[in-house]
């Protein structure tokens, strides 16, 4: 599956560690780093993952401590899939020569978390010098910097129900969608949604 979607949710620190791996490699950038902190928007309310910085031997113990049962899903062992590939081939070497990886790693999801909430502020400062907030306008979005831009229009896409648009389409935006002439009528899709 797509490393920056519908990915699984991180629950220990080793888990966070290899979904930032996963994340960076699929090439997410921060904000899909940043959906991986501690609480997240998860309609109609928040989920919240309360042991992201503890390690995993840690809850282990502690469950067999307590007499605890759990289910082992078998797919975590499988190196067919990346995701257990990272986690157990790969993790355990990068540990070997830098032990405090997966904090370090689940340190780096934090910031981006951080860098996102300051991003969304940002576009809801463009969005409400719009000429009307309901709807983005082409004058508005061109007197934005390229990376404002892109920020507004990820901010407003996904506060109306759509799925981001690939990096590549947003690159094509402004030369076939804001500066096509005024009698053209252009469109860029994916998946479901239309600019």
């Amino acid at each position: 599956g797509d490393p920056c979607g519908g990915r699984g949710t991180p629950h220990h620190a080793g888990v966070q560690a290899g979904t930032v791996l996963l994340c960076l490699l699929g090439g997410c950038g921060v904000q899909g780093l940043g959906a991986l902190g501690t609480v997240s928007e998860f309609f109609p309310g928040k989920l919240w993952r309360p042991l992201l910085e503890t390690p995993r031997d840690e809850i282990r113990a502690y469950a067999m401590q307590q007499k605890l049962k759990w289910i082992e899903d078998p797919q975590n062992r499988d190196p067919r899939y990346t995701r257990s590939w990272l986690r157990n081939e790969l993790m355990p070497r990068i540990r070997s020569r830098y032990p405090v990886a997966s904090s370090v790693l689940g340190r780096t999801a934090q910031h981006c978390a951080d860098a996102v909430d300051l991003l969304d502020e940002l576009a809801h400062q463009d969005l409400a010098a719009m000429p009307r907030a309901d709807r983005l306008s082409i004058s508005g979005l061109l007197s934005l910097t390229f990376a404002r831009r892109n920020n507004l229009l990820r901010y407003w896409l996904n506060n109306n129900g759509h799925e981001p648009p690939p990096a590549e389409l947003l690159a094509r935006l402004e030369a076939e969608l804001l500066r096509a002439r005024a009698d053209s009528e252009p469109v860029i899709a994916w998946g479901d949604s239309e600019l």
